[in-house]
This record gives structure tokens, sequence and C-alpha cells, in this order.
């Protein structure tokens, strides 16, 4: 069902995020990532061909194949906390949420390829704005 989906971007106590998606029989998860702390980073996910890429500051950190998972999805896209009872990080125990800390600049989301280049492209001008 359409509540049973959705994204989500969570995070633990060991700086460590995840990429998560929901298709409506079960959940998704990307292999773990970390950002550079205290640091501007430029995160891109990209879900194409059946995968998922995880680019941060323009250099690809994570790629993980999605198996047919991927679904649309009308509901809240999740940044920073685990979503509802679902915590992909199990091994870690925590015991209560950890909302993200830190500055969100800009979102995006859009519904067309971004290729390799135009996300370093996307990247070098937002650091320009930032400047």
């Amino acid at each position: 069902s359409e509540k049973n989906t959705g994204f989500a971007i969570q995070h633990n106590m060991l700086n460590e995020y995840i990429f998560s998606m929901r298709n409506g029989r079960q959940w998704f998860h990307s292999s773990t990532f970390k950002l550079i702390e205290n640091q501007w980073n430029y995160l891109v996910v990209a879900i194409n061909n059946n995968c998922v890429k995880i680019f941060n500051n323009g250099r690809l950190i994570c790629s993980t194949p999605l198996k047919n998972y991927f679904k649309n999805s009308k509901n809240l896209v999740t940044i920073g906390s685990p979503v509802g009872q679902i915590n992909p990080f199990n091994k870690v125990q925590e015991t209560q949420a950890n909302p993200f800390k830190g500055f969100i600049r800009e979102v995006q989301i859009s519904n067309s390829f971004i290729s390799e280049q135009n996300i370093f492209k996307n990247m070098e001008m937002i650091k320009k704005k930032l400047k």
C-alpha cells in the first residue's frame, strides 16, 4: 500500500548514514557511508538502472543494487532520523532517537536522471553561492 512506501536518509551515533526506501512490502537499505564532520558536504542520492548511487562532494562513495525494490511514493522524505520503528542500525543499540545535528542548505528532488558530470557541476555552482 502507499502508506508503506517512502524514502529516508538516517544516521546513528557513530556518524554512519544509510539511504533507505520501502516499496510497500519491505525496506531496502544502501551500504552505510560517512559524511565529513564539521565541513560542508554535497550529498546526492541517485537511483537509476536498478541501482542506488550515493555521491559526496562529487565522488561516488556507495553503490548498491536495488533488485526491483524501487517504487514511487507520495509519502514524506525523511532526513536525519529513524523512520517510525524502523532503524536499520540495529547493530548499534540506541536508547533514543538520534536526530541530525547540523544545517541543510538545500534539498532538491528530481524525477530525471542526473549524470556524474552534472553532479560535479551542480556541486561547484553551490560552492560558489556559499562564498
